[in-house]
């Protein structure tokens, strides 16, 4: 049986791998609404990627997750 931490370990070790693969950064932060109620917002950003020649591989972008998402 894997323990909370064990499976915290193992679910962070995954993501930091996953965000290596696409030199990406996620960052947590609000919706930025200056009243009410805000919502916590996951942003990713992945800079442009370009090869040796100057070329440009891969667009920077910029999106924010779901609010909900899960395994299936």
């Amino acid at each position: 049986m894997l323990t909370a931490k064990e499976r915290e370990a193992t679910f962070l070790s995954d993501l930091t791998a996953l965000l290596a693969k696409h030199s990406a950064e996620l960052d947590v932060t609000d919706d930025g609404k200056s009243y009410g109620m805000q919502s916590g917002v996951c942003e990713i950003s992945m800079d442009s990627e370009w090869d040796s020649e100057g070329n440009q591989l891969a667009e920077y972008t910029t999106f924010r997750l779901p609010s909900f998402m899960d395994g299936d």
